[in-house]
């Protein structure tokens, strides 16, 4: 399966613990949950087979760099296209010859690492490069991630380091110290470093992830419904995605919903049951009370959006979520994000309670990351959709309700 070259330019580049499946669709992910359908080349280049690096190993690719084995030219070539070429070709090249761990080697393959730092990497490769950008010795421990005991909080409270970087809260950067001690990292301030604070959500919303709110209007973000609040200050958010019928009727009443339906110009999809898509909840209320029909509504979206989600394909088998649900199929999985952003495929088959269990990692961000913090509709900010889905397997009445902190 090749590798895309926006998606090589990105790992090559980025600095951080990266999974190659976000960048393209076409990519694959190394772990040891799929190692059957992992070149060995690949396998053993990027995990402690390869420790410690030996000079006399290292091949030249036609890229001008060196790699540092046979097997990782191979898995480069596999990924990226790169051959292999006479040794001295590298030698004249703008590295002078040198070895450089951080090319995309380091970030397109997932096969964990303990290094002497107790830090747990992406590979061996990762680990080399983190080494040579602070300048500090690591070596690789063993395979798979590092027994550490970090203290942890799956509540979003931001705290500011003497870095000037934002923590999801302060056991996170608690944890980085403790992990990465050579990086001089000590607490602030409380909240958001003032490089990363908010300005006006007013001027924020420049995507469209819609919001239901408290007065029965589905907003283009929950940003949105922020920034109302300045005039409105009883406004709330009360789920992810558009409104239903029941809550505008509910809300706003029959009385109004008609002389609302031709002046709301909101996109919010309803199939009926007459296989009729209305664009919004106000026209399909209206539908049902001018034309006395026996209305239903089938779902939330276009009709014919969402048919396949009661018709699975025949060899149709069970996937795994990333909340650690177990789904019949793909597409009774695909619908089910229709209600939650954040959620996507594991792998295929039943979860494994062992492993699969969103508790498991307790959510917590990875280092260089303050979170992505989630609203709940117990009204906390979870650090991530992670920490929330653990959440909810000890109360299933904690739900998604929007990105982003509770306002």
């Amino acid at each position: 399966m090749a590798l895309s070259k926006k998606c090589v330019v990105r790992a090559a580049l980025a600095f951080a613990l990266i999974s190659v499946a976000a960048c393209s669709s076409d990519t694959v992910s190394f772990s040891e949950n799929n190692r059957g359908s992992i070149d060995q080349s690949c396998w053993e280049a990027v995990g402690i087979d390869s420790w410690p690096i030996k000079e006399e190993e290292q091949v030249c690719g036609t890229n001008g760099v060196l790699y540092p084995s046979q097997n990782a030219l191979k898995c480069i070539s596999k990924q990226a296209g790169v051959e292999q070429q006479e040794r001295e070709k590298c030698s004249g090249g703008s590295d002078g010859g040198k070895f450089d761990p951080c090319v995309a080697l380091a970030y397109v393959a997932t096969r964990r690492v303990c290094g002497s730092d107790n830090v747990t990497y992406n590979n061996v490769w990762h680990m080399v490069c983190t080494s040579n950008m602070y300048s500090v010795e690591i070596n690789a421990e063993h395979d798979g991630e590092c027994a550490i005991e970090c203290p942890y909080s799956p509540v979003y409270k931001p705290v500011c380091s003497t870095t000037d970087y934002t923590f999801a809260n302060e056991q996170a950067l608690k944890c980085k110290q403790i992990l990465q001690p050579y990086i001089k990292n000590a607490f602030q301030h409380e909240g958001q470093c003032k490089r990363q604070q908010s300005t006006n959500p007013c001027y924020e919303s420049n995507t469209f992830t819609p919001v239901c709110a408290s007065n029965g209007h589905t907003y283009t973000s929950a940003q949105h419904i922020r920034c109302l609040k300045q005039v409105n200050s009883d406004l709330r958010a009360l789920h992810d995605g558009a409104c239903t019928p029941d809550e505008v009727k509910e809300i706003i009443g029959l009385d109004d919903v008609c002389r609302m339906a031709n002046h709301r110009q909101e996109w919010s999809p309803i199939c009926g049951s007459n296989n009729v898509t209305y664009p919004n909840s106000y026209r399909y209320l209206c539908a049902k009370k001018d034309k006395g029909e026996d209305l239903q509504v089938s779902y939330m979206g276009e009709c014919g959006s969402f048919d396949y989600c009661r018709q699975p394909e025949p060899d149709a088998s069970p996937v795994c979520g990333t909340d650690g649900v177990t789904y019949p199929h793909d597409n009774a999985l695909y619908c089910a994000q229709a209600s939650s952003r954040y959620l996507g495929k594991k792998h295929q088959g039943a979860c494994n309670e062992t492993v699969d269990d969103p508790c498991l990692h307790r959510g917590f961000p990875f280092l260089d990351d303050n979170g992505r913090p989630v609203c709940a509709s117990n009204a906390v900010t979870y650090v991530s959709p992670e920490a929330l889905w653990c959440a909810a397997k000890n109360d299933s009445g904690i739900k998604f309700i929007h990105s982003g902190e509770c306002f």
